[in-house]
């Protein structure tokens, strides 16, 4: 993800924040690794989160290796909120009503939070903690829409033949 905006120097910086700050409030924190990171240069960064969380010995930590055969819909039922890099499990997410703050700025907009600087991402942290309010229709909408979009409007293989 070159040349993506973000208050964070990379992914691994984000994640540590982002379990510093859930620790500190003794908060269980889940983390999905994408499964397409074993095919790319990223794919060391599960490694690297996993030894800092061994390291600090966080048991409020959960992580899910890119090589875990697991369907993140079937725990994201229990998420309170979500912390996303940049993706479309956002969209999904704010459909079921479940905030969600981005830590890279998305190309889609109107059904998650971005944060351009980190006293914003903890700030939009402290809300959704907080706040237990859910993303509202708009939001609900603007979700909707950008799956439609990308997903049912975009050409299909079989339409070139």
């Amino acid at each position: 993800m070159m040349f993506v905006k973000s208050p964070f120097e990379n992914q691994f910086d984000w994640l540590v924040y982002t379990i510093k700050f859930m620790a500190s409030r003794n908060l269980a924190c889940i983390i999905r690794f994408h499964p397409k990171d074993i095919y790319s240069t990223n794919y060391n960064l599960f490694q690297r989160v996993k030894s800092f969380v061994d390291q600090k010995n966080y048991l409020n930590v959960y992580l899910v290796s890119p090589l875990d055969n697991v369907n993140t819909f079937s725990f994201i039922q229990n998420v309170t909120f979500a912390c996303v890099w940049v993706s479309t499990i956002a969209a999904d997410l704010a459909i079921r009503d479940i905030p969600v703050i981005n830590a890279a700025k998305p190309i889609y907009s109107g059904f998650s939070q971005f944060s351009e600087s980190l006293e914003q991402y903890k700030i939009n942290l402290l809300f959704c903690l907080e706040n237990i309010e859910t993303p509202g229709f708009e939001k609900k909408e603007a979700a909707t829409n950008y799956i439609f979009s990308t997903f049912k409007l975009r050409p299909c293989y079989r339409d070139w033949e």
